[in-house]
């Protein structure tokens, strides 16, 4: 059985206070666009496998 999941969302006031936060760390700016365009799958390595979802995950995890 599934289980439904309940997300909350956050308010505008929130999510400008979120947004704030990001623009303000230097260490881990906002990927832009351009950034996205640049971006390459990981290559598979040793210990790595695929799902069946087409995600790849340590195996043993």
């Amino acid at each position: 059985m599934k289980r439904k999941i309940d997300l909350i969302y956050p308010t505008d006031a929130e999510d400008a206070a979120i947004n704030r936060g990001i623009a303000l760390d230097a260490d881990n700016p906002e990927l832009t666009d351009q950034d996205f365009t640049h971006l390459r799958d990981a290559p598979m390595g040793k210990g790595r496998h695929q799902d069946d979802d087409g995600l790849s995950a340590r195996s043993g995890v």
